[in-house]
Parts: C-alpha cells; sequence; structure tokens
C-alpha cells in the first residue's frame, strides 16, 4: 500500500502531539545547482631589465669610401630596457551545491571548480640605439671601434601577446612574443648622383619578450552571507594541483539566521602570484639599400644577437569578487532529538537532590533548550539539573527540548524517591535536683518535607519509668540522683526511625538545718532541743536525723539526735549537766544519698545552776543541856533530794552540820548549852567546790524554844 506524504505527515503531527520521541519529516528531493562566474585577473610590475648588444657589418661600408685609411665598417650599439610587464588573465569558477541543503541547521557541501583561461602579457619598455662608420687602422683589419659622432635612436616598445595562467600542478606555461622589428634609422654609404645609384644603410632592431610563469595557485577568501542575518562565513580557499582546480566547501547555516533570506556566496581578494621569470632577445639588423628609381636591397641580416639571462619577476595579480546568488534559505525541518538519559528511568533519595542527564538530546540548530516537568509540579532546565522530592514514592516527568526554530521533541521518564529516616537530636544534656521535673527538648527533621508533619515520637528516660509518647518536648522527675540516659525515637510514617540519647544528671537536694530549740537551761533540768530541716526548694526533709550538741572552750556535750518529723521538725529532751554559764547549741545533718549534709546552725545556750529548797525537820525545843536532833531535807527546785551536800545549823550561838543523805536529808544532834529562851534556828545550804557551779545556795529559819520543863 503506497502511503501519501500528506499521512505521513499527519502521522508526524500525531507523535509530536503524543509528546514521543519520534520526530517524522519528509526530506526534500535533491536539487543540484549550478553557479558561474568568471574573473578577470590583472597586475603589473617594473621588471627594469637592460642588456646591450653591439654589432658591425664591415660589408657594409666599402674601404674605398672610406674618409681615411685602413678598414671601415657600419656598426650600432642597441639597448634593450625591458620597464614594464602587465598580465591580464581569465578564468572561470563555478559552484556546484545542493539547493535542498540551503535550510536552517544544515550544512551544505559546495564544490569549487576553478578553470585559468589564457590571457595578454603585455612587455613595455624602450631602445637606445647608438650607430654610425667604425674603422680599424690596419687594411683589412677587424678590430673596429668608433671613428666619430654616432647618431642616437630612441624607440618605445609595447609587446602584447597571450600566456597562459597555469597552477602550481601544471606545467611552467612558456610565452613569448615573437621577433618584432623596430626601424631605427639609415646612414648613406655612398651618395646617388644622377643615374648612378647610391648605397644606404637600413638599421632596425629585432626584438622579442620572452616568459616562463609558474603558478602558485589562486588564493581567495570565500564569504557566505545571510542578507540580512548574522556576520558573515568566511574561509580561506586555495585553488592549486592541476587545471581546472577544485575546492570542496562547506556551509552551516545557523538557525538564528533568518529563513527566507537569500544567500550570498563570495569569493573575494582574489589572488593569484606567479613566478615569473623574463628574458629579452635584442638582434641587430642591417640591410644595403641600392638607391635609385626603385630602391633595392642587396644584401641583409641578423649581424648580432643577444639574449638575455631569465630575471624573476614579482608579479601579483588581482581580481574583482566573485558574487553568487545561492537562493533563499528555507526554515529548519528537523525537530530536536531528546534524550533524558538513564534508559529514562532514575532513582534517588528524598530530600536529596537527583541529578538529570539530558545531554544525549540535540538538534541540528545547535544543543536545544530543555525543560524538566516533574509530576510533583517541579520545572528544572538544562541539560544536568538536579532536582529535590519532597516525599518518597514513585514520580514521573517529561523533558521536552526546543531549537532555535521553535521546534519541539518531548520525551516521558520515571524517577523513584526512597525513603530516609528522619534525624532524631534529643537536644542537649540537662541537669536538676532529684523529684524536680527535667525539660527534654527533643527535635527531628524529616529529609522528606511531606513526612515532617507525621512524624511520631517517644523518650525513654533511663530510670525504669514508663516511655513518654507525644511531643518531642516532654518534662521528667528522675527519682533518686545519678547519670540517667534518655533515649529520643522519632518515626515517620514509613516506621523508619532513628534514635539519640541525652545525659541527665540528677543531684542531691541541697538542705538547711535551723536550731529552734531553748536558748537557756538549768542545771539537771529538763528541757527541750528542736530543730527545722528544709531542703533548697522550702520543702520540709522529713525522716532524717539531726544531732544536737551544747558547747563552749573545753567542754562538749553530745546532747543527742532526733528524727525530723512530716514537717522537718526534730525535738529531743535533754536534762543538762554543765556548770552555769554561756554555751553554743549546736544542730547538725550529715546528709545521705538523697540530700547533701547541711551545715551546722548554732544559736547561744545559756546554763544556769538550779536552786535548792531547804525544809527544817528536826527539833524545834528542848531543854538546857539536853541534846536535841536538828535536821533538814534538802531538795533542788525540781524535788530531786541531794544527797552528800553540806547542812550548817545555827541555833543561837550555837552551830552544828550534817551531809545528806540519798533522800536529801541532813541529821546532826546537837547538845542545848544555852539560856532558856527563844532562838533563831537556821537551816544552810552553801555550795562549794563543784556544786557552786551547779546549784543555787538556800537556807530555811525557824524559832526554836530552849526553856526548863
Amino acid at each position: 500500500m503506497k502511503v501519501s506524504r500528506l499521512w505521513i505527515s499527519f502521522l508526524s503531527t500525531l507523535a509530536l502531539g503524543a509528546g514521543g520521541m519520534v520526530a517524522m519529516s519528509v526530506p526534500a528531493q535533491a536539487a543540484p545547482q549550478v553557479k558561474t562566474a568568471a574573473a578577470l585577473f590583472s597586475g603589473s610590475a617594473n621588471p627594469n631589465i637592460t642588456f646591450t648588444t653591439t654589432a658591425v657589418c664591415d660589408e657594409c661600408y666599402p674601404d674605398a669610401v672610406g674618409p681615411g685609411p685602413g678598414s671601415w665598417a657600419f656598426g650600432a650599439s642597441a639597448t634593450t630596457e625591458v620597464s614594464g610587464l602587465s598580465f591580464a588573465p581569465a578564468s572561470t569558477t563555478a559552484v556546484s551545491y545542493d539547493d535542498s541543503l540551503l535550510r536552517q541547521g544544515q550544512t551544505m557541501p559546495i564544490t569549487d571548480i576553478l578553470t585559468p583561461l589564457t590571457g595578454t602579457m603585455t612587455a613595455t619598455g624602450q631602445l637606445t640605439i647608438d650607430y654610425g662608420v667604425f674603422n680599424d687602422p690596419v687594411v683589412n683589419g677587424t678590430n673596429f671601434v668608433p671613428s666619430g659622432a654616432s647618431t642616437q635612436s630612441v624607440k618605445a616598445f609595447s609587446l602584447p601577446f597571450l600566456c597562459n595562467m597555469p597552477l602550481p600542478g601544471d606545467a611552467p606555461a612558456n610565452c613569448s612574443s615573437g621577433v618584432v622589428g623596430v626601424p631605427v634609422g639609415a646612414i648613406t654609404v655612398i651618395p646617388q648622383v644622377l643615374l648612378v645609384p647610391g648605397l644606404d644603410i637600413v638599421l632596425s632592431i629585432n626584438v622579442s619578450v620572452n616568459a616562463t610563469i609558474t603558478g602558485d595557485g589562486v588564493v581567495t577568501l570565500r564569504s557566505a552571507q545571510v542578507i540580512g542575518g548574522a556576520s558573515a562565513d568566511t574561509a580561506s580557499l586555495t585553488f592549486g594541483g592541476t587545471s581546472p582546480s577544485t575546492q570542496m566547501d562547506g556551509l552551516h547555516f545557523s538557525c538564528l539566521q533568518p529563513a527566507g533570506n537569500n544567500v550570498q556566496y563570495s569569493l573575494t581578494a582574489l589572488a593569484y602570484s606567479p613566478d615569473v621569470a623574463l628574458s629579452a632577445t635584442t638582434a641587430v639588423h642591417f640591410e644595403g639599400v641600392i638607391t635609385d628609381v626603385i630602391d633595392t636591397n642587396i644584401f641583409g641580416g641578423d649581424l648580432g644577437s643577444l639574449t638575455s639571462l631569465p630575471a624573476p619577476v614579482t608579479l601579483p595579480l588581482m581580481a574583482a569578487d566573485q558574487v553568487f546568488a545561492l537562493g533563499p534559505l528555507a526554515k529548519n525541518n528537523i525537530p530536536p532529538v531528546v534524550n533524558a538519559g538513564n534508559g529514562g528511568a532514575y532513582s534517588g533519595s528524598e530530600g536529596q537532590a537527583v541529578a538529570f542527564d539530558g545531554s544525549g538530546s540535540s538538534s541540528v540548530c545547535g544543543f536545544p533548550t530543555l525543560r524538566w516537568d516533574f509530576s510533583d509540579k517541579g520545572v528544572e532546565f538544562g541539560a544536568h539539573p538536579a532536582h529535590t522530592f519532597t516525599g518518597a514514592g514513585l514520580y514521573s516527568g517529561q523533558l521536552t527540548a526546543t531549537d532555535a526554530t521553535g521546534l519541539t521533541s518531548s520525551t516521558t521518564f520515571s524517577v523513584t524517591v526512597a525513603n530516609v529516616a528522619p534525624v532524631a537530636d534529643a537536644g542537649p544534656n540537662v541537669g536538676a535536683a532529684w523529684g524536680i521535673p527535667v525539660a527534654l527538648n527533643g527535635s527531628a527533621t524529616d529529609p522528606g518535607t511531606d513526612d515532617q508533619r507525621t512524624l511520631s515520637y517517644r523518650w525513654d528516660f533511663g530510670d525504669g519509668t514508663p516511655s513518654a509518647t507525644g511531643g518531642p518536648r516532654v518534662m521528667h522527675a528522675y527519682g533518686t540522683p545519678g547519670v540517667y540516659t534518655a533515649s529520643f525515637r522519632a518515626c515517620d510514617r514509613y516506621d523508619a526511625c532513628t534514635l539519640s540519647t541525652a545525659s541527665v544528671t540528677i543531684r542531691q537536694r541541697d538542705v538547711t538545718a535551723a536550731y529552734l530549740g531553748d536558748h537557756t537551761g538549768t542545771y539537771n533540768t529538763a528541757g527541750t532541743m528542736t530543730a527545722s530541716l528544709t531542703d533548697e526548694f522550702g520543702s520540709p526533709v522529713q525522716g532524717r536525723v539531726v544531732s544536737f550538741q551544747i558547747s563552749n572552750i573545753g567542754t562538749t556535750l553530745a546532747a543527742g539526735s532526733a528524727s525530723t518529723s512530716n514537717s522537718g521538725i526534730a525535738t529531743r529532751s535533754l536534762t543538762p549537766l554543765l556548770d552555769a554559764g554561756l554555751y553554743t547549741a549546736t544542730v547538725a545533718f550529715t546528709g545521705d544519698s538523697l540530700y547533701t549534709a547541711a551545715p551546722a546552725n548554732s544559736a547561744s545556750y545559756t546554763e544556769s545552776v538550779k536552786a535548792t529548797v531547804l525544809s527544817y525537820t528536826g527539833a524545834l525545843s528542848g531543854g538546857p543541856n539536853k541534846t536535841v536532833t536538828l535536821s533538814a531535807v534538802l531538795k533542788d527546785a525540781t524535788g530531786l533530794p541531794l544527797a552528800n551536800k553540806t547542812v550548817t545549823f545555827t541555833l543561837g550561838t550555837q552551830t552544828a552540820t550534817a551531809t545528806s543523805t540519798a533522800t536529801g536529808i541532813a541529821s546532826t544532834s546537837l547538845k542545848l548549852s544555852q539560856k532558856n529562851a527563844k532562838y533563831l534556828l537556821t537551816a544552810t545550804y552553801a555550795p562549794v567546790g563543784a556544786d557552786a557551779n551547779h546549784y543555787a545556795g538556800t537556807s530555811t529559819s525557824t524559832t526554836f524554844t530552849l526553856q526548863a520543863k
């Protein structure tokens, strides 16, 4: 079945519209074209070649008519000067090409064929001739020299002749003007007398110019220009080899050049600089002429001839530009080739840039513009873009290539993006006292921003208590001092997790002890010692043992210890046995695993002597010279009997002492020696020694009756 071009074009449109890689186009039929142009080269030089030829003709001048003895002859000297040389050869150039490639984005081969032709070479200059009678004094001699004045004649000449234009591979061209006679003049040897004929010598110079041309090629600067477009494309061409010379050239048409505008192809600065070897031949020509009614030549010929050695001549030739109109530049019709690279399948990880490679794309218009459209709405440009996907999954994309003329091609690709676990950070290491909530400031960042809001968090505090779930920032109170490792775990919705830890240092609580008890005491009298124990947060410290003591210089009384109550108060009773004086009451806590030791806290304490009470229990009457019993009971202020204490009884003028027993009774006998009367009876306790620092003295009085019965 035959498929029409219209149907092919329709299929091509469908392929492009569907975003496929296939770009269908119908190539134009080849259309060979040939353009020709002629070029006329021209150039000149000034060789300034000069040479002289001298000749004599003995038979031209009979010795008999000579003006004196010896031998006579006619002689001439000719100087030839070639002062100018010009050459104007022609050539033709044929430019052949296929105009179906005269299109944006295409490279069109061009075949340039230069054919050199024949041109006219012209040698110009002048002849300077001196001629006259020559003499040799010897009869029949041959050594002639000028005998007197000579005649000088100057003749200009111009000798045109055809010459080929050889290329380097051609054989040198040998060109010659041929012999050209230049009339100079005549002298009369024998004058004509009436009917007697005379003899004239007619002088002419035969000149020929010869040139040997060796070609060095035609050099030109090729210029190709789209009219109205960018600057011309130029290249140097050299036509060498043999004639005709063929040069292959190629023109690339940028897609930025304006379509529809004519293309002009020019060969400019055409130059041909051959090597020319120039020589000239000069011959002195004599003819003897009998002069009468009808002149008759009786002899003649070239008597002297000289050919100069070839002289090099530099003869640069130039020709006008050759301009060829190649036709209008057609619009590009080849869409770009699009290649998404990597087989169209890429992979990467979320949050990390995935590198793409479109460098396999191409276009006849140069590397196309590439646009990458991703299914996550992202867009990138260029041959080597990178794109970051915010979540895991399978993504698709389309790569579109656009050339400089607006033609496009598209292809699809896929990207598999792997999930990446979030990065967890348990935050800084923290610390606090036990029982005080610690702030744990965790955080987590997921490489895929789509997963950030789905993250879940869990804390393991490291103290055996249940883990916490919820947000990344939590508060937790540790029950005992120590160094704990708190673990923070963050997981994304795909259960990809990472763990981070922070160190938590829990310390003892600082405490303060304060003495709250009695500041005064009495010897051997019950008192109270009280203290409070609070931590640094003002909370009572319960169930801790505090110790008490009373001291001064040289004396320390350990006053025992007591445990603190729920309110942090410790109380104990104390019956001090101290000498009266000033003391310091101190409370202290040595600390334990939860609390630090409390600095000792002190207060002033004054110890006083204990009051005593003396009660008289003895006889209150007696007769003269009778013995009576005197007794008293000694107790302290709290009613305790005082033993081993001395009690002094004073009855009138009589005294007696007694020592108290364990029950505090001091008893003694006294024989009355006084007169009858009523007497004051006094019992006195006056502490001495150590007792003076413990007890206060006391006394009691009563009336004793002394009388006879």
